[in-house]
């Protein structure tokens, strides 16, 4: 998974999480050693979840690079399958061939093998080439782990 990371376009780096609306994102950044209860990792899977849930061309860059980052960082404390149908979502209809490669990565670094099979019969519909074949190596990546 962490191939993945370095290959990114700079909009979808995964190396920090980004300042928005989203408190407890903000909690996070302010202080990211903080110790932290499974509540809060919840309410934070759940604050995630919600703000991709609205119409494809609405998800800003910042929240699917949060989910990227949280997925990839803390995948064993935060829940995030609830925005798989909304990741695949704008993997499937979304204009801007950035927003599609983030929410290939962001499938990926979520981590759900349902996620995982429905983008796997997307990508040849995919049409440019350079998202396809990283959303290949995405794929190809997760069931080789898996």
């Amino acid at each position: 998974m962490v191939f993945i990371l370095f290959m990114l376009p700079s909009r979808a780096q995964a190396q920090v999480p980004v300042p928005n609306e989203e408190a407890y994102v903000n909690q996070y950044v302010d202080n990211a050693e903080a110790p932290r209860r499974a509540s809060w990792w919840n309410a934070l899977g759940r604050q995630l979840t919600h703000r991709v849930d609205k119409p494809y061309q609405d998800i800003s860059a910042s929240e699917l690079q949060n989910i990227i980052f949280f997925a990839t960082h803390y995948k064993d404390r935060v829940k995030l399958s609830d925005a798989v149908p909304a990741l695949l979502d704008i993997f499937e209809n979304h204009e801007d061939p950035q927003f599609r490669l983030m929410s290939a990565v962001a499938l990926h670094a979520v981590g759900d093998r349902k996620g995982m099979i429905s983008l796997s019969k997307l990508v040849d519909d995919e049409p440019n080439e350079r998202v396809q074949r990283f959303t290949r190596k995405a794929i190809d990546d997760y069931f080789k782990a898996d």
